[in-house]
């Protein structure tokens, strides 16, 4: 078995503390066990489970794969192994389950990256009819952040942008720039992502307000060199952490993170299996594998399928066009034509 790679090894390490923390609630030696294992299990459900967004498979099959490669590794004995691949496998299926599900909200709600681009134009210029200044207010932020995050899907961490340090005014647009701190790895990683015009002219009308368009240039010089949050309350107060996700399911009916799952699905819908290419810098992600297990793998067997079908039905148009020129056959009423003839 080859070394696991350093971010593998700092998991393993993770949940072995995990697991021997585990079993020392329950009096059990510190080696794994299978009852060792089976108490470990059932912590990490409960404590998935008593978080904000509730049990997630994902984070128990992690736990268990860690285990298992481990296990494998150091060359625990059979029965540990097999305990451990049958309770991977069965994750594995609960995971791909609830990832299911999101995929069904999604489609459910009929959202896409297009159709939130059309509710932020829709919500920015609703926003010129509102007599409330408050709710003008939530409206622009409503707006830009359909928009913004439409094109720049970033993480629930990531969401609150500020002005002057994450996201920065260069020559003539708007540039998303921060540091982004992935499961597991040592170092963050720098995204940068400009924003085209049409999308941050959203990020120009919450710093404008009810301003003359005059004062654009004095307004957003003034709230860089403030280094403000993006995304404020109507009464100039900072938003919580909390407040882009709340508004975006608000607005959408989805929660923030189907985010990527919009942004992978359109660019296949769009461009094929090569949109996956188009999409990963936006989305942050550098391994196709990592796309296709939690984001496109539905997508992208039913662009096979689909062209498969497409085939099929080509090949038969066709055979039906061959048989119609060769026979004057007419395959639609399974009787053949009698062919004109004169005397």
């Amino acid at each position: 078995m080859r070394v696991p790679a350093r971010s593998m090894v700092v998991r393993m390490r993770e949940k072995l503390c995990q697991y021997v923390w585990s079993s020392s609630q329950r009096g059990l030696p510190a080696p794994l066990s299978i009852a060792g294992l089976d108490g470990y299990i059932v912590d990490v459900i409960q404590r998935s489970s008593a978080r904000k967004f509730g049990l997630r498979w994902a984070t128990v099959r992690a736990s268990v794969a860690a285990l298992y490669l481990f296990a494998r590794f150091v060359g625990e004995p059979d029965d540990i192994i097999a305990i451990l691949r049958a309770q991977l496998r069965e994750f594995e299926m609960r995971e791909r389950g609830q990832r299911a599900l999101k995929f069904f909200k999604l489609l459910r709600t009929g959202n896409s990256t297009d159709k939130l681009l059309d509710l932020a134009d829709n919500l920015l210029l609703g926003a010129d009819a509102e007599l409330s200044p408050k709710r003008r207010h939530q409206m622009r932020n409503g707006a830009a952040i359909l928009a913004v995050f439409a094109n720049a899907p970033l993480r629930n961490a990531s969401a609150q942008l500020v002005l002057g340090e994450t996201i920065l005014w260069r020559g003539s647009e708007w540039v998303i720039r921060m540091a982004i701190q992935k499961t597991h790895t040592s170092r963050p990683e720098l995204f940068e992502f400009p924003l085209h015009p049409e999308c941050g002219r959203f990020v120009d009308a919450i710093i404008l307000g009810d301003a003359s368009l005059a004062m654009l240039p004095a307004l957003r010089d003034r709230a860089l060199s403030e280094r403000r949050q993006l995304f404020v309350l109507s009464d100039g107060t900072p938003a919580a952490a909390t407040y882009v996700p709340r508004v975006f399911q608000a607005l959408t009916g989805n929660s923030f993170t189907t985010l990527r799952v919009m942004h992978y699905s359109d660019a296949v819908q769009h461009h094929g299996v090569a949109g996956v290419e188009l999409a990963k810098p936006a989305a942050q992600h550098k391994s196709v594998d990592i796309v296709k297990m939690h984001y496109i793998a539905e997508q992208v067997a039913e662009i096979h399928s689909n062209n498969l079908r497409t085939r099929r039905e080509a090949r038969t148009r066709d055979n039906r066009d061959d048989l119609w020129a060769t026979f004057g056959w007419n395959v639609d009423s399974d009787q053949p034509e009698k062919a004109n003839s004169t005397s």
